[in-house]
């Protein structure tokens, strides 16, 4: 009996020492990737895994596994049954961003009611310019090697979302903008490189809703920014 009981002790102190090891920024609530359909990832307390978009369906191949570990230490977090795994690259209590190896994302705290997602018009995208993109943003603004981002959609009247905004360094920025026309059904679209210089005058003027995609390291390395008009 007393080696039964040793045998729980042991047990029970390893489960509860996984459980510590979940941070309370992954599963306090869902995390929503702002897209046409928008992406929904889910870190249970108690391990449970799933990532469906907004229509119901998986994302890739996330329907074959339903549970999750997380390494503390190297931000990996490993699907199971052992399968696919990612890294968490950086996050705060409001913003997460996962490197799932062929795409970077970032997604935001789906329980934040200032985080509502500006779907972006992907659809009007031919041409793939937005292939890949990492998130979509307001850029507000820019000082030397760093880009200050804000969900787009953000309200800079409203002290509320000034805690929304995050500092990311840069890697050699490639700089572009993208302009929609919508008339009687028809799309015109200009698709134009930019200088840094031309970049500083957009944010400047507010006019920073921006495109933009994370390395590997978590580094904006290219902002296309992004504006329409619609005529009815």
């Amino acid at each position: 009996m007393r080696k039964i009981c040793v045998f729980f002790a042991v047990l029970l102190a390893a489960v509860l020492s996984g459980c510590a090891n979940t941070p309370e920024y992954l599963t306090s609530n869902d995390w929503i990737f702002c897209t046409d359909c928008n992406e929904t990832i889910h870190f249970g307390s108690g391990g449970e895994f799933s990532y469906y978009c907004a229509c119901g369906s998986p994302v890739g191949d996330s329907d074959l596994y339903d549970s999750y570990s997380f390494d503390e230490n190297t931000g990996e977090v490993r699907l199971k049954p052992e399968g696919e795994s990612f890294t968490v690259l950086r996050h705060d209590e409001n913003r997460l961003l996962i490197d799932f190896g062929d795409r970077v994302k970032e997604f935001y705290n789906a329980g934040n009611d200032l985080l509502t997602c500006v779907s972006p018009q992907t659809g009007y995208d031919c041409d793939n310019r937005t292939a890949g993109y990492s998130s979509y943003v307001q850029i507000v603004g820019m000082k030397e090697s760093l880009l200050v981002t804000a969900p787009a959609g953000y309200d800079g009247d409203d002290p509320e979302y000034r805690r929304l905004m995050m500092e990311s360094e840069t890697s050699d920025v490639a700089y572009s903008e993208w302009t929609l026309t919508l008339k009687d059904g028809e799309a015109d679209s200009v698709y134009r490189d930019i200088t840094e210089k031309e970049a500083a005058q957009i944010i400047d003027e507010g006019c920073g809703t921006a495109f933009i995609w994370y390395s590997h390291e978590g580094r904006i390395y290219k902002v296309m920014f992004f504006g329409s008009t619609q005529y009815y």
